[in-house]
């Protein structure tokens, strides 16, 4: 009785004088939706355009293709005939095949276009992110970084500066998850080793963070941040005559007040200076 219902409903929208026009209008609204899609403008309105659109017109071509008319042989006899011609049926028999595919092709080149306009929006999401960081905005930071890395999960700066996010947030498990992912992504990056030898010196692990932190010194001798750092891991490690060395060093190289200030309150402390 469903197969009796469908084709009776079938036949009287193929019957209907209506379906071409039908066909023509579903066919523009598809047209449209498409249209806006790659415009990038309104973009909701333009999915829902192009898909209602391009099903109503689709199943149009069904019903030209399927449409029956019944003719009577003989009194006994009844067969089933198509209502429209060869020509007509072949016609919509290539739109069934072609409109599937062009409306997959559709998407494609709409998503390949916003992954193409998110990749060149990126620096600045990275930009705005550590705008945010330096404005205290951490949970901005963290949206923006977020957006980033879902557009290039490849890319380990995102990781590594996520990580000092929450490295000051002092979100420590997630700070070291980050820096390991940078580090994964890009072995050279010293500064997600300097970074994570910073979690490790808050969780403690003292031997960690200073393989972090001699590794960032074998990456940039320059990075006066590792290098103070490893001072200051050393005098807790009790390696003081190293660590008096390394802190005497950072003095000498720098009068940072982020660098110098902390090394020289080490020094006082272990009795190096005044």
């Amino acid at each position: 009785m469903r197969d009796d219902f469908v084709s009776q409903a079938i036949n009287r929208l193929a019957a209907n004088p209506g379906i071409f026009p039908i066909l023509l209008v579903s066919g523009i609204v598809a047209l449209v939706g498409l249209s806006l899609l790659l415009a990038r403008r309104t973009r909701p309105a333009g999915f829902v355009l192009a898909t209602i659109g391009s099903v109503v017109f689709w199943l149009g071509l069904l019903a030209i293709q399927w449409a029956q008319i019944k003719v009577r042989v003989n009194p006994q006899i009844t067969v089933g005939r198509s209502y429209f011609s060869v020509s007509v049926r072949a016609a919509a028999m290539y739109g069934l095949v072609l409109i599937p595919l062009l409306a997959g092709g559709g998407l494609a080149a709409v998503w390949r276009a916003e992954m193409e306009r998110r990749r060149r929006m990126l620096p600045t999401y990275i930009k705005n992110a550590l705008k945010a960081f330096f404005q205290k905005d951490y949970d901005g930071a963290l949206a923006q970084f977020a957006t980033a890395i879902a557009i290039d999960p490849r890319r380990a700066e995102s990781y590594q500066r996520r990580g000092q996010v929450h490295l000051e947030l002092g979100n420590l498990d997630r700070a070291l998850a980050d820096f390991n992912q940078a580090i994964d992504l890009a072995p050279e990056n010293g500064a997600a080793h300097r970074s994570r030898g910073l979690v490790h010196l808050a969780k403690n692990d003292l031997e960690a963070a200073l393989a972090d932190f001699d590794f960032a010194l074998e990456l940039d001798r320059t990075d006066y941040s590792a290098m103070l750092n490893r001072g200051l891991c050393l005098s807790r490690m009790g390696r003081t005559d190293r660590a008096v060395a390394e802190l005497k060093r950072v003095l000498q190289l720098t009068n940072h007040s982020d660098h110098a200030d902390p090394a020289r309150e080490e020094l006082k402390r272990l009795g190096e200076i005044d």
